[in-house]
């Protein structure tokens, strides 16, 4: 039985234009980055790509869900191991707590569906 995906409201297009933009930014943004060929980014980023498309396809948690969360936020981790702590000091632990739970959160949500 497949479920059709739930509408709140029509703002599909608007985040969808945002995405665009963050993308558009993040393509012509030409300052160095921290770690510009870390083997953990390509990862991070398809799991993100996954995440989406498995969101827009079908809001419900499955497995591909939770295995792309999960990918998506160990890889956050390694990415920002080795970032400097910044300005404010607090900058990298927030990232990582974040990504802990996320991986928690999206297990929750796939036992109680």
């Amino acid at each position: 039985m497949e479920t059709a995906r739930f509408h709140t409201n029509d703002s599909d297009l608007l985040i969808l234009g945002l995405y665009g933009v963050f993308l558009g930014y993040q393509l012509c943004n030409k300052t160095r980055s921290y770690r510009p060929r870390h083997p953990a980014l390509l990862w991070h980023v398809l799991a993100g790509l996954i995440e989406l498309v498995l969101y827009y396809r079908n809001p419900r948690c499955g497995r591909g869900a939770v295995i792309a969360c999960w990918v998506h936020s160990f890889t956050s981790l390694a990415l920002v191991k080795g970032l400097p702590n910044g300005y404010p000091p607090h900058t990298r632990p927030v990232y990582q707590a974040g990504s802990l739970m996320r991986s928690a959160l999206v297990l929750h949500a796939y036992i109680t569906q």
